[in-house]
């Protein structure tokens, strides 16, 4: 009888590769990957508001000063500024912009202050609460997370549904994974029946042939052939 270590290390010296296969992400999950990916840009790709708040100059901050609220920056917005009172005042970072989370935070911005720090005077007016601001305050940084260009060490990982959200994050939606192998199952006794069957007295039903279909579909191996062999040495040689 061998033991368990023995069987695996007698399975895993049969093992190889399948080959390997470019598939739709949406159809990846279980599968692993067969290469390293690249960012394709900074991510984030631009510095990015982390609240809902003002977005102002840091090095020109000034607690309870009013600021006029030069306008309104939402998500995918580049810059939205409806009720911009002039160029000047936002390059010299004497107005403040109104700006939502997940939006570009433009220059010469350099912090965010949330909206609950904030109290307005009236629709174009804000001053704020917070007594010291540093500058990116409340910005994710451009690049932060990963640079362009920037290789992610994940072949041989599992698509799994943080991994999907990586790769569709990095515009991958044909990852290359390795292929899965078709697999027959044989099983063998003289007194295995098939399920569907009524057994006689010693007979049993083949209970395990399905077994091992269903954790072959754990791993999404699902071209499954299956053969039943009696206890002959011709036929299982053939077999």
């Amino acid at each position: 009888m061998l033991s368990v270590s023995e069987a695996q290390t007698l399975i895993l010296a049969e093992a190889r590769s399948f080959g390997t296969e470019k598939i739709a992400l949406e159809k990846s999950f279980g599968r692993v990957l067969a290469e390293n990916v690249m960012a394709d840009r900074d991510y984030p790709p631009f510095n990015r508001s982390a609240m809902d708040g003002y977005a102002i100059v840091a090095e020109k901050f000034t607690a309870q000063k009013e600021y006029p609220v030069l306008g309104t920056i939402y998500a995918g917005d580049a810059l939205a500024s409806p009720r911009r009172k002039s160029e000047a005042v936002a390059v010299n970072g004497e107005g403040s912009v109104k700006i939502m989370t997940g939006a570009a935070v433009p220059a010469p911005y350099n912090a965010v202050i949330r909206r609950e720090d904030a109290r307005e005077t009236d629709s174009e007016r804000v001053a704020f609460a917070a007594a010291d601001v540093k500058s990116w305050h409340n910005i994710s940084r451009q690049g932060e997370d990963l640079g362009r260009g920037d290789k992610l060490p994940v072949a041989g990982h599992f698509i799994d549904p943080m991994a999907v959200t990586l790769l569709a994050s990095l515009g991958v939606h044909r990852p290359l994974v390795h292929k899965l192998p078709r697999v027959t199952i044989i099983t063998t006794g003289n007194e295995i029946v098939p399920v569907h069957k009524k057994p006689k007295p010693t007979q049993i039903r083949n209970a395990n042939a399905l077994a091992l279909r269903c954790l072959l579909a754990r791993f999404g191996i699902l071209r499954v052939s299956e053969k039943h062999v009696a206890d002959d040495r011709v036929k299982l040689r053939s077999a």
